[in-house]
């Protein structure tokens, strides 16, 4: 079943949306989720929104570094 190259291609793609929505969305949630537990609303929200951008850049980054590879690969 995974032998399809299309079937992999779709699936590496639904993962990468996965991983940059789940690396900006997760830690903002949390952070809300905490200022309304300690009444402390923008606080953990903005540190969540930090956070987040700071995960997806790390996120970014590596899944530049993995594109690439493949392209050299590809190219050989």
């Amino acid at each position: 079943m995974l032998n399809d190259p299309r079937l992999k291609a779709y699936l590496e793609y639904l993962t990468l949306g996965s991983e940059i929505a789940l690396s900006i969305s997760a830690p903002i949630m949390i952070g809300y989720w905490l200022d309304t537990r300690f009444e402390t609303l923008p606080v953990y929200t903005m540190s969540g929104v930090g956070l987040g951008i700071v995960l997806l850049i790390f996120t970014m980054v590596r899944l530049v570094r993995k594109f690439d590879g493949k392209e050299e690969k590809d190219d050989k």
